[in-house]
Protein backbone atom coordinates (compact mmCIF):
# COMPACT_ATOMS: atom_id res chain seq x y z
CA UNK A 1 0.00 0.00 0.00
CA UNK A 2 2.82 2.38 0.82
CA UNK A 3 4.28 1.79 -2.67
CA UNK A 4 0.92 2.57 -4.30
CA UNK A 5 0.79 5.88 -2.45
CA UNK A 6 4.43 6.89 -2.91
CA UNK A 7 3.51 9.49 -5.55
CA UNK A 8 0.65 10.92 -3.46
CA UNK A 9 2.08 13.26 -0.79
CA UNK A 10 -1.49 14.47 -0.16
CA UNK A 11 -2.48 11.01 1.16
CA UNK A 12 -1.53 9.99 4.67
CA UNK A 13 -1.52 6.28 5.48
CA UNK A 14 -1.90 5.27 9.12
CA UNK A 15 -1.95 1.72 10.41
CA UNK A 16 -3.76 1.14 13.71
CA UNK A 17 -5.13 -1.82 15.65
CA UNK A 18 -8.82 -0.86 15.83
CA UNK A 19 -11.11 1.88 14.53
CA UNK A 20 -14.27 1.32 16.64
CA UNK A 21 -14.99 -1.65 14.35
CA UNK A 22 -12.86 -4.28 16.07
CA UNK A 23 -15.30 -7.08 15.21
CA UNK A 24 -14.50 -6.52 11.50
CA UNK A 25 -11.19 -7.43 9.95
CA UNK A 26 -8.94 -5.19 7.90
CA UNK A 27 -10.94 -1.97 8.16
CA UNK A 28 -9.95 0.96 5.96
CA UNK A 29 -11.26 4.49 6.36
CA UNK A 30 -10.80 7.06 3.65
CA UNK A 31 -11.31 10.57 5.04
CA UNK A 32 -11.77 13.34 2.51
CA UNK A 33 -11.37 16.84 3.86
CA UNK A 34 -13.53 19.62 2.53
CA UNK A 35 -16.64 17.47 2.11
CA UNK A 36 -19.87 17.55 4.07
CA UNK A 37 -19.75 15.31 7.16
CA UNK A 38 -22.01 12.64 5.63
CA UNK A 39 -19.73 12.34 2.58
CA UNK A 40 -16.35 12.73 4.26
CA UNK A 41 -15.57 9.18 5.40
CA UNK A 42 -15.70 6.00 3.34
CA UNK A 43 -15.50 2.83 5.46
CA UNK A 44 -14.42 -0.51 4.00
CA UNK A 45 -14.13 -3.80 5.89
CA UNK A 46 -12.59 -7.16 5.10
CA UNK A 47 -10.03 -5.72 2.69
CA UNK A 48 -7.89 -8.86 2.74
CA UNK A 49 -7.14 -10.47 -0.60
CA UNK A 50 -4.83 -9.41 -3.40
CA UNK A 51 -7.74 -8.25 -5.59
CA UNK A 52 -9.20 -5.97 -2.91
CA UNK A 53 -5.86 -4.53 -1.78
CA UNK A 54 -4.75 -3.93 -5.39
CA UNK A 55 -8.08 -2.18 -6.09
CA UNK A 56 -7.66 -0.08 -2.95
CA UNK A 57 -4.09 0.93 -3.86
CA UNK A 58 -5.08 1.83 -7.41
CA UNK A 59 -8.15 3.76 -6.27
CA UNK A 60 -6.15 5.78 -3.75
CA UNK A 61 -3.34 6.41 -6.24
CA UNK A 62 -5.98 7.80 -8.65
CA UNK A 63 -7.22 10.20 -5.97
CA UNK A 64 -10.12 8.04 -4.75
CA UNK A 65 -12.74 9.36 -7.16
CA UNK A 66 -16.41 8.50 -6.67
CA UNK A 67 -17.75 5.88 -6.87
CA UNK A 68 -15.86 3.19 -4.97
CA UNK A 69 -14.46 0.74 -7.57
CA UNK A 70 -16.41 -2.48 -8.16
CA UNK A 71 -13.91 -4.81 -6.40
CA UNK A 72 -14.36 -2.72 -3.21
CA UNK A 73 -18.08 -1.96 -3.42
CA UNK A 74 -19.06 -5.07 -1.44
CA UNK A 75 -16.63 -4.09 1.32
CA UNK A 76 -18.25 -0.72 1.98
CA UNK A 77 -20.28 -0.27 5.15
CA UNK A 78 -21.84 2.52 7.16
CA UNK A 79 -20.00 3.19 10.40
CA UNK A 80 -22.10 4.38 13.31
CA UNK A 81 -19.96 6.01 15.98
CA UNK A 82 -20.53 4.79 19.52
CA UNK A 83 -23.11 6.78 21.43
CA UNK A 84 -21.61 9.28 23.81
CA UNK A 85 -23.08 9.90 27.19
CA UNK A 86 -25.02 13.14 27.46
CA UNK A 87 -23.76 13.37 31.02
CA UNK A 88 -20.14 13.66 29.98
CA UNK A 89 -18.29 16.14 32.11
CA UNK A 90 -20.92 16.17 34.88
CA UNK A 91 -20.27 14.76 38.31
Amino acid sequence: MRDALADRPDVELRVVDCLDECDRSNVVVLRRTGRPARERDTWLGGVLGDRATAALGGWLADGAPDPVPAPLAGHRFRHLPPARSSRRGRR
